[in-house]
């Protein structure tokens, strides 16, 4: 992902707006996931 999408991403997860998530895979690589 660009730098824009990773930083909007990790302000979510440390915002109040983010109160009841756990456990969850979060893809910030363009959809580009190997594996």
């Amino acid at each position: 992902g660009d730098p824009e999408r990773i930083a909007a991403t990790a302000l979510f997860l440390v915002s109040p707006e983010n109160d009841f998530m756990s456990g969850s895979v979060i893809s910030i690589d363009g959809a580009s996931m190997t594996g």
